[in-house]
């Protein structure tokens, strides 16, 4: 993701980890490679599903990442 200034994206200085309610049907679907801590969270609330992420999906600055983690979540909001 973009942490550093630059002319095409707005800096991610600092992302929030991640943490459930201890009552949250919640699985993490993406972790940080420094620290293997939840960047991204699949909640099923019983009626739908809903993806929390802590770094914005436009500031992942490579292409095929970004589609490729896009498609991954519509995949994990289907089933």
């Amino acid at each position: 993701y973009s942490n550093t200034l630059n002319e095409h994206f707005y800096i991610v200085e600092s992302p929030d980890i991640l943490t459930p309610a201890p009552e949250a049907d919640t699985t993490t679907i993406m972790t940080f490679a420094s620290s293997e801590n939840a960047a991204a969270q699949l909640t099923d609330l019983g009626r739908g599903k809903v993806v929390v992420m802590s770094v914005p999906l436009e500031t992942i600055t490579d292409e095929a990442q970004r589609d490729a983690i896009f498609a991954t979540l519509l995949k994990s909001l289907e089933k």
